[in-house]
């Protein structure tokens, strides 16, 4: 009754001159003749929820003036900023010993990073379809047969339209329009050059297949020869008896590995086996095949080692999979794993020292030390001066950090900062200025950045949401149950 969805203020039945009559409306919502008004109901039943949730995203997100002025800084108002990086290639040569307790006790605390899941191998049996020579001589022969038919009068544009597989000549008539030389394979450019205005080429094959071109105009452009053509493209696939006969190789060879076995089958008719590799669960891609689900399920179905799958349809082939080994879930050891964890620490601890150098050289500057002196002490320090940039942008050679976009819009002109840690680098910024405000374009933006900033958190606060709910829902995956 308060809120008729717009599918019904647009039906014809609820209009007087063109426009939603509420007395109407009301008259047929209140005097029902049967069950008409029950699909609407199913509907308003199913959509409310959904409205319910969109209203409330709409009216929780705020967006503050500060928010609003704070964006409008980062991405409207010039600032000139100094900068002084210190790479972590300055701690590069530092020599440094990590103790066998530092390793193991950096191990026992992050054992989780070491979990390696279950993963599984499979050696399989590929039957590509491809096309044999005499699907070849077949369409070689039709591209014959329709030369002769256009020689003895019928029309080109006719004959491309029913017969050519090239998409975009269908409703052509294989009409591809000027071209030069290099605009084409070889062996087509070759043939449509070759030819005189008004004739038709023999067939000519290239990869996409055999084509049938006809030239109907030429002509010198900026110096290049050009052709007008139409084309009609023959593909060579694999033509019925083709599919069957490797449908069939297939088959009898999927038969015999259950049979017999897999390796005697594949001795028997001399095919390759070929390995997947370490497979996991959650991965469906198979080298060589790409993304293909349906042999992960098998893999890591509830069957045996050694385990022959049933034929399986593979893009552009048929294939037959055996479970040749079943790897269990494990944490790798310490040894495994003990010069990768001193990279590690080795990295940590010439953090730690770059660190140091950064304070000690952030101490001299306070005490009145110029840049130009700190350089000289530490010539791999990098010296920049970032002018008229705005924050939202990176600075010369740094990685864009919110943290250091913080540090700079607190400083004062003429401030050094502390030392702020990107990465395993640090940096100290000087502001020489920047960070004002022109209120009367700030005054035109704020209701533009207001209604992107509300936007981007009516998104921001769904997807938390959603995520919220994820997080707390009891999902069970049964997908594994299916083909």
């Amino acid at each position: 009754m308060q809120y008729p969805p717009d599918f019904l203020r647009n039906q014809e039945a609820f209009l007087t001159d063109g426009q939603f009559d509420q007395q109407k409306y009301m008259q047929a919502l209140t005097n029902p003749q049967g069950d008409e008004w029950l699909g609407v109901e199913q509907y308003l039943r199913g959509i409310l929820p959904f409205q319910k949730i969109q209203n409330l995203i709409q009216n929780l997100p705020v967006v503050s003036e500060s928010e609003i002025r704070e964006t409008y800084i980062k991405t409207k108002v010039p600032f000139t900023v100094e900068s002084l990086l210190f790479p972590s290639s300055m701690t590069l040569n530092d020599s440094i010993n990590i103790s066998d307790k530092a390793i193991t006790t950096y191990y026992n605390k992050n054992k989780d990073d070491y979990f390696v899941n279950e993963t599984r191998e499979m050696d399989y049996v590929y039957f590509e379809i491809k096309p044999t020579h005499e699907d070849s001589v077949s369409r070689y022969e039709l591209a014959v047969e329709l030369i002769n038919r256009i020689k003895e009068g019928e029309a080109f544009e006719t004959i491309a339209a029913e017969y050519t597989e090239d998409p975009s000549g269908k409703n052509s008539g294989g009409d591809l329009g000027w071209f030069d030389e290099h605009q084409m394979v070889a062996p087509f450019s070759k043939a449509a050059f070759a030819l005189k205005k008004g004739e038709i080429s023999e067939p000519v094959l290239t990869r996409f297949g055999y084509h049938i071109i006809k030239v109907e105009d030429k002509r010198v452009q900026n110096g290049n020869p050009q052709v007008k053509a139409r084309h009609i493209l023959l593909k060579v696939s694999p033509g019925p008896e083709t599919l069957d006969k490797i449908r069939s190789k297939a088959s009898l060879f999927a038969f015999d590995a259950s049979d017999i076995g897999f390796e005697e089958a594949a001795d028997s008719h001399s095919v390759t086996i070929k390995s997947t590799g370490f497979i996991n669960k959650e991965n469906t891609y198979i080298t060589g095949f790409g993304p293909f689900k349906r042999a992960t399920q098998f893999a890591f179905s509830d069957i045996p080692e050694g385990t022959v799958s049933e034929l399986m349809n593979a893009d552009n082939g048929y294939v037959i999979f055996k479970l040749s080994a079943v790897h269990p879930e494990y944490f790798k050891s310490l040894d495994d794993v003990r010069e990768s964890i001193r990279t590690i620490l080795i990295t940590e601890k010439r953090t730690e020292r770059l660190g140091e150098i950064a304070r000690q050289v952030y101490n001299d500057l306070k005490s009145g030390t110029d840049i130009e002196s700190i350089t000289k002490t530490y010539p791999e320090v990098k010296h920049d001066i970032n002018e008229n940039i705005t924050l939202n942008r990176p600075l010369k050679g740094i990685s864009r950090s919110n943290a250091l976009i913080g540090t700079i819009m607190a400083l004062d002109d003429g401030q050094f900062s502390a030392p702020v840690k990107i990465g395993n680098q640090f940096v100290i910024v000087k502001k020489l200025n920047g960070g004002v405000i022109d209120e009367d374009d700030y005054a035109v933006e704020k209701e533009l950045l207001r209604e992107q900033m509300i936007k981007q958190a009516k998104t921001d606060y769904y997807n938390y949401w959603l995520a919220e709910l994820e997080k707390d829902a009891k999902i069970i995956d049964n997908r594994d149950n299916m083909y």
